[in-house]
């Protein structure tokens, strides 16, 4: 293991130790003491919280406890997922096999790290999502626009496949997390502070363009 692999694996235990001890940590915070690994950081706590968050909180929060080193291996090879077919199971993973971090997507996108977090996460209401998303994803991940649509119409049953991992506890916290309204993309645009104004805009227009060609 790199000497830069080892020190993130630390940092990011630690992080899981806090948020299994309730103490909520900031992502903020993390980034600001630690510049150096942003997009690593960004990407691991897209996954744990997407995937891992729901695992019964340990009794003492411990450095490197048995239950905090399982989150991160798990969240960890969910980063390194490699998929077996041709359906995108993740935006951080082109089909060239190629990854990319929630910071390179957001640039690509422009959008910020906080929107791309929430599609990765198919957080977002797939209706509510313009058709030049899925356009512009085909053309950084290599997908078909087809496939890129699909990735954010079937979250439903990619949650099932994850919660199938799980266990029966979690499995139902999981179920009950399905039924959560997921945001409006363009609410999403007007409620981000990360998002630069001249992005915010152009992703606007797109919206207003396109209602007015349906209409």
């Amino acid at each position: 293991m790199t000497e830069r692999k080892a020190e993130l694996m630390r940092i990011t235990a630690r992080y899981v130790e806090e948020v299994q001890a309730g103490k909520a940590p900031s992502l903020t915070d993390y980034l600001r003491r630690y510049p150096q690994y942003q997009g690593e950081l960004l990407d691991f706590v897209t996954y744990y919280h997407a995937f891992e968050s729901t695992l019964t909180p340990s009794s003492a929060a411990l450095p490197l406890s048995d239950l905090s080193r399982t989150s991160l291996e798990r969240a960890y090879a969910q980063i390194e997922y490699r998929a077996l077919d041709d359906t995108p199971h993740t935006l951080l993973l082109s089909r060239q096999r190629e990854e990319l971090s929630v910071r390179d997507l957001a640039d690509a996108l422009e959008l910020s790290p906080d929107i791309v977090l929430l599609l990765e996460k198919r957080a977002l209401l797939p209706a509510s999502l313009p058709r030049a998303l899925p356009e512009r994803l085909s053309d950084i991940l290599g997908y078909s626009v087809a496939q890129m649509e699909s990735f954010f119409d079937d979250s439903r049953s990619t949650s099932r496949k994850v919660a199938e991992s799980r266990n029966s506890y979690s499995h139902k916290e999981s179920s009950s997390q399905d039924t959560v309204s997921r945001q409006i993309f363009s609410e999403i645009l007007l409620a981000s502070s990360d998002l630069l104004p001249a992005h915010r805009e152009k992703w606007l227009a797109i919206l207003a363009q396109e209602k007015r060609t349906i209409s």
